[in-house]
């Protein structure tokens, strides 16, 4: 037997467990399937485009949205704004092809909002490959109106595209775990590489990976295709130093590594553990660890893929001096999916609901509500017009920023 039928052989195993999870469940009896996840869609739309640009820019979006500018050959913004400065221009590069034409903050946003709206439908495909349909969307709805996600796709930040890719990266790695074929660990390094040119703190997920592969029993690969996966994964990464190179500027680079390294710290080490939870959802995060405790003995790699994905990234960053809230940000996707492995599985409340089976579908139902709501209600307040002038770096626009800057257009000398 091959490798790759041996692998096709365990994903076949493990979907019968995956079609027990979302047995005797359905996420509405009136909205199914496309319509469904159209909904979905349309919620995260709004949550990321209501009074989008109803407060200023802060100082990072300031940062890559001039980037874009002076990389679309805007005059008036390229003495202010060095094309090269410190991230790599992947993102910046996708918003100069608007910014050809006109600069404004509104349609830097969009792109954000865009992307983020993308990467519900890539969880969904994701979720579907994992656990079902019926999981798939529920991790859509998870992530549609998570504050997290909702708030840093709102801005022009470089991290909720990086997601994008990451999380796209992660459906191809599954889909080689499946048993689907080389290619689409090659495939996964490729868009990893993307996420990476996005930003460069992309490159931590990779030890997950790494470690996943080391410690699972299930999925084996061979050495000639991770060479392979390395080689196209580091030959995308090697654009932007080269970039810089052959532009001269390599300089700024190496300056803005350093001066990273050595930046007192900005937030203790607890900050991730009390900060982030709050945005990510207490009950999503409650019913996936409930979830994987109380249902031990059926996980399999599909779960020791999305906690090693999740571990390394936090660990580093935990520990890592300089913190952004929106650093963890890769980590909002693996959560939606085992919190909705978890709302879904029939294996996870048949103790709960062993004394009555036919109400079964009716708690799920009720449970998965009060855990959407919990995170709704956070995000409609995240989007509205905020007037506090206190927030953490990624966690929002500037109040009173665009109305600053226009005050100081008017009553200064120009220059």
């Amino acid at each position: 037997m091959t490798v790759e039928s041996a692998l096709r052989s365990s994903a076949e195993r493990v979907q019968r467990p995956a079609a027990a999870l979302t047995a005797q469940w359905s996420p509405t009896g009136l909205l199914t399937g496309r319509y469904a996840v159209l909904l979905v869609g349309a919620i995260g739309a709004v949550l990321r485009c209501w009074q989008l640009s109803s407060v200023g820019f802060n100082s990072d979006e300031a940062v890559y949205a001039g980037q874009a500018a002076s990389i679309a050959a805007q005059e008036d913004y390229q003495p202010y704004f060095p094309i090269f400065r410190a991230h790599p221009l992947l993102y910046q590069s996708l918003l100069s092809l608007f910014y050809q034409f006109s600069v404004s903050d509104l349609s830097g946003r969009l792109l954000s909002a865009a992307l983020g709206v993308a990467t519900l439908f890539v969880v969904y495909a994701l979720g579907r490959l994992l656990y079902g349909p019926k999981a798939g969307l529920v991790a859509m709805a998870l992530l549609a109106v998570m504050p997290y996600h909702v708030t840093v796709t709102r801005q022009v930040l470089l991290d909720g595209a990086m997601v994008f890719f990451t999380t796209s990266a992660l459906y191809l790695l599954v889909r080689y775990c499946r048993g689907s074929g080389d290619r689409w660990l090659v495939a996964a390094a490729a868009v990893m590489g993307l996420a990476t040119l996005t930003k460069e703190t992309a490159v931590v997920l990779m030890g997950g990976v790494y470690c996943f592969f080391m410690l699972t029993h299930s999925v084996k690969v061979r050495a000639s295709v991770v060479a392979l996966s390395a080689a196209v994964f580091g030959f995308l990464v090697a654009l932007f130093p080269l970039t810089l190179m052959f532009a001269g500027s390599s300089r700024s680079g190496g300056n803005y590594l350093a001066w990273q390294l050595a930046r007192r710290a900005n937030h203790p080490i607890d900050f991730y553990i009390t900060t982030v939870p709050l945005s990510i959802g207490l009950l999503a995060i409650a019913a996936a660890v409930i979830g994987l405790v109380t249902d031990r003995r059926n996980l399999d790699w599909r779960e020791g893929l999305l906690l090693a994905w999740m571990a390394i990234p936090l660990v580093f960053f935990t520990v890592m001096p300089i913190k952004g809230f929106q650093y963890l940000l890769p980590l909002a996707p693996a959560v939606a999916l085992l919190a909705a492995r978890a709302l879904t599985s029939a294996t996870v409340w048949a103790p709960v609901t062993r004394w009555n089976p036919r109400r079964r579908p009716a708690i799920q139902m009720g449970v998965l509500g009060i855990v959407v709501v919990s995170m709704l209600i956070p995000s409609w307040r995240t989007v509205q017009p905020s007037t506090s002038a206190v927030f953490l770096a990624g966690s929002g626009g500037l109040a009173g920023g665009r109305e600053a800057g226009a005050w100081v257009a008017a009553n200064t000398p120009r220059g």
